[in-house]
């Protein structure tokens, strides 16, 4: 496959994936409200998850090859670029899923929205398909991008 149909294939990928997860969010069920409809989301969540594979694995052989004539110092610093912007995404996921789940209750309590449901359910899809956990695994695409070794045999990470 040509350079062009790989970016042209991940730009592709990237936009379904981007809608995907906004069609999950747009199906998901505000905590307020309540749902007897079942779980809407999952249809949009079924194609994301392979799109979404699909768009991480182009976007790694689109970025080694965009690397491979960059400088060790600029990749040293994207990397610790990446690694704060990951734990930045990863607090704000947590404050994400806590929110979510003050508002929504306990799977125990009687009286809470997702009493007897999955945790998967069409109330807290959005605790997994949001644009944190998005921007994470782009994140962690881009570290593994970032220290996964050319086949070039001189090659060496951040020498």
């Amino acid at each position: 496959m040509s350079k062009k149909a790989k970016i042209r294939t991940t730009v592709v990928l990237l936009v379904l994936s981007i809608i995907l997860f906004y069609l999950v969010n747009l199906f998901t069920i505000d905590p307020y409200k309540t749902s007897g409809n079942g779980n809407l989301g999952l249809v949009p969540i079924l194609f994301s998850i392979p799109i979404f594979i699909g768009f991480n694995i182009f976007y790694f052989l689109v970025l080694r090859t965009g690397l491979r004539k960059v400088s060790n110092k600029i990749k040293a610093l994207i990397f610790i670029i990446c690694l704060i912007i990951l734990v930045v995404f990863f607090l704000l996921e947590l404050n994400f899923v806590k929110d979510l789940s003050d508002l929504l209750g306990s799977w125990d309590d009687l009286n809470s929205r997702v009493y007897r449901y999955p945790i998967l359910n069409q109330y807290t899809n959005t605790m997994f398909f949001n644009k944190y956990t998005f921007l994470t695994a782009v994140t962690i695409t881009t570290l593994i991008g970032i220290v996964y070794p050319n086949k070039n045999p001189g090659y060496k990470v951040f020498s």
